[in-house]
């Protein structure tokens, strides 16, 4: 177990033990109008920002060629982006996810005979008195892209009126890779809004500018030439009794960082990035038992990097990642027995470098997919869960086959049926395992058509 897996199972273990706990004042008020779930877009917009956050929990590392998205992998097959469609929590998990303040959850899916995908989150607060709360999260994702293992920590202060101001941080063994931020926000009963402010790599600078590190500790140095600052900022508001918006958007300001050899300063690169990301989701309630509603996102990295007077010709290039999309989604709960989930959006990944050496790789990329989920739910009162669903990936290419590290292009229609079974207490936990059923004729190798299994579990306390 790692120094920051540690860390906070150390730190959770006051938090757990004053269990039950008053809410949290940044945690999203459960709604009253529960009779049908709620979507929510922010799990989305979360893993995004921790693209930029948290560079060194991507596989390839902070100062990879590969980008700040870096997305793409030679391992990936053309059914990489259904596996993960097909074991994470659905939206409406994830708004009940968002709405506590104490709880752990966790998913993992199969996407070879081999290997399977996973996340995991743990969070605990409680109130230290007279207004003051303290936070610990733990975020854990292991896939071909990432391997992450994040601590964060917060303090914040709560007055009569809503107001809310908050000082948060990452933990890291790698010191130069802390983060500090620094917000304040406002929370009342029709909504709320935050924002806040986060220094990335906080003491980078003063460890290898000021301080010193050998170069038989760490050969590569960091100097921001620019204050690498991400601004952030996501709210909620509920206008009347039928509508719900919820916002959230982070931009880094633009930035310059220059990485070089302790040894040859002239051998490295200096590197200008960018970063922007928005998202926003309405929803809409006919009556207690539906909703209905739109979302979209973006996000856009760029990363334009020159080689020293001693650099690799290689590190000549600019590179621009996007991502989008935009879709429509239903929630229904006819009575409480039955419950249906049904999604569907377009989405697409431009990737362009220009490499402007003759070493310097090239590569204009783009894909698109409609991608689709229908899921029927039947909670028995025991607590049993038996689930059924339709998921779909109908991706393609539209340029620049092969210049991007894929083990088969993402170019197939890929659909399957998804069929699970759980148990569940109420709103305090439930565990779900499933297992996919290929309906496109390319099962991983198994005639009646098994393709693949996964499994979640979330509690509450």
């Amino acid at each position: 177990m790692n120094v920051r897996a540690r860390f906070v199972l150390g730190s959770l273990a006051p938090a757990l033990a004053a269990a039950p706990l008053a809410a949290n004042p940044r945690t999203w008020a459960a709604p009253r109008d529960s009779a049908a779930a709620h979507a929510t877009i922010r799990g989305w917009a979360e893993d995004t920002w921790l693209l930029l956050l948290d560079r060194e929990g991507a596989r390839a590392g902070r100062l990879s060629r590969a980008g700040i998205l870096q997305r793409f992998h030679p391992a990936m097959d053309d059914e990489y982006e259904l596996d993960l469609l097909s074991s994470r929590f659905t939206f409406s998990e994830d708004y009940a996810w968002y709405s506590r303040e104490n709880g752990a959850r966790y998913w993992a899916g199969s996407i070879n005979h081999r290997n399977v995908v996973t996340g995991g989150e743990l969070k605990a607060s409680l109130s230290l008195g007279a207004g003051w709360w303290g936070g610990v999260r733990f975020t854990k994702q292991e896939s071909l892209v990432l391997d992450r293992n994040l601590v964060r920590l917060d303090i914040e202060r709560r007055w009569a009126g809503g107001l809310v101001a908050f000082v948060e941080g990452t933990l890291d063994d790698v010191k130069p890779n802390i983060d500090l931020g620094v917000g304040a926000g406002w929370l009342g009963e029709r909504g709320s809004v935050t924002a806040a402010v986060t220094l990335l790599d906080a003491f980078s600078d003063l460890i290898f500018q000021e301080l010193g590190v050998s170069p038989g500790i760490a050969r590569t140095a960091r100097d921001h030439e620019r204050l690498p600052l991400a601004l952030r900022a996501e709210g909620e508001v509920r206008i009347g009794r039928e509508v719900r918006v919820e916002v959230s958007g982070a931009v880094l300001l633009p930035l310059r960082i220059r990485a070089y050899d302790q040894v040859l300063p002239d051998a490295g690169f200096r590197q200008e990035e960018r970063f922007a990301l928005a998202a926003a989701l309405v929803e809409w309630s006919p009556t207690p038992v539906v909703r209905v509603g739109a979302l979209a996102g973006g996000v856009r990295a760029v990363m334009d990097r020159v080689p020293l007077a001693a650099g690799a010709p290689a590190d000549d290039f600019r590179l621009v990642e996007r991502t989008g999309r935009a879709g429509v989604f239903l929630l229904a709960r006819p009575d409480p027995w039955w419950s249906v989930e049904a999604w569907f959006e377009r989405n697409w990944r431009p990737e362009r470098r220009s490499g402007r050496s003759d070493v310097a790789e090239g590569a204009d990329y783009e894909d698109r997919a409609w991608s689709a989920q229908a899921t029927v739910g039947f909670r028995a009162p025991s607590g049993l869960v038996l689930w059924s669903a339709l998921d779909a990936d109908l991706r393609h290419g539209v340029r620049g086959k092969g210049q991007v590290p894929l083990a088969v292009p993402s170019v197939r229609r890929n659909t399957r049926a998804r069929l699970d079974v759980g148990w569940e207490a109420g709103d305090r936990w439930s565990v779900v395992v499933g297992s996919n059923w290929d309906l496109d004729g390319d099962a991983r190798g198994d005639r009646l058509g098994f393709d693949g299994a996964h499994g979640r579990f979330v509690f509450y306390w």
